[in-house]
C-alpha cells in the first residue's frame, strides 16, 4: 500500500476523482433569461400596468410572444388569488381566453405539465402558455366572474 502512496500519478488521480466529486454536488446556476429567440425571431414582451380595482382576484402582469412558422405562442405571466378557502388549478375549466370574436384559444400543449395553481391566502404568481394561428390585436381572459382585457403587442406570423 505504501508503494502505491509514493507513485504521483495516484496523488493526481486522487486529486481529480476529489475535485470531480466536489463539482457535482454544488449547486446549479439559476438562470434569469425569460426567454430565447426562436427560429432567428426575437421574443416580444409586454409589460402590463396593475388595474386599479383593489378587489380584484387575478391581473395580467405581463404578455410574452414568441413567433414560429406555423403560428404564436403566447405566454401570459397572471398575479392572483384563488378567491377559495382553496388552491385553485387554473385549467380549462376554471379559466378561459378567448378571442374578441368569442373563439377559444387553446393552451400550447406541454406533456407532464400540470396546471398552475392560484393561492388561497395570498395572491401568487403564475404563468400560461397558449398557442395561436392567426394574429389577433385583443383576447378577452374569463376567470370566476373576472373577465380582463389582453392586449397583444402587433407581431406577424
Amino acid at each position: 500500500m505504501s508503494t502505491i502512496l509514493k507513485r504521483f500519478e495516484i496523488w493526481i488521480l486522487l486529486v481529480l476523482v476529489f475535485a470531480g466529486i466536489w463539482w457535482a454536488f454544488q449547486a446549479e446556476p439559476v438562470s434569469t433569461a425569460s426567454t430565447t429567440p426562436t427560429k432567428g425571431k426575437e421574443p416580444v414582451t409586454t409589460a402590463i400596468q396593475p388595474s386599479p380595482e383593489a378587489d380584484s382576484l387575478i391581473e395580467v402582469k405581463k404578455v410574452n410572444l414568441t413567433s414560429t412558422d406555423q403560428g404564436t405562442v403566447i405566454e401570459l405571466t397572471l398575479f392572483g388569488r384563488s378567491g377559495t378557502d382553496t388552491p385553485v388549478a387554473l385549467g380549462h375549466d376554471t379559466l378561459g381566453l378567448h378571442t374578441a370574436e368569442g373563439e377559444g384559444v387553446d393552451r400550447f400543449f406541454l406533456p407532464f405539465d400540470p396546471d398552475p395553481l392560484l393561492s388561497a391566502d395570498e395572491k401568487s404568481l403564475v404563468t400560461l402558455k397558449y398557442w395561436l394561428k392567426a394574429p389577433v390585436d385583443v383576447l378577452w381572459l374569463t376567470y370566476r366572474d373576472q373577465t380582463l382585457k389582453v392586449e397583444i403587442p402587433g407581431v406577424s406570423i
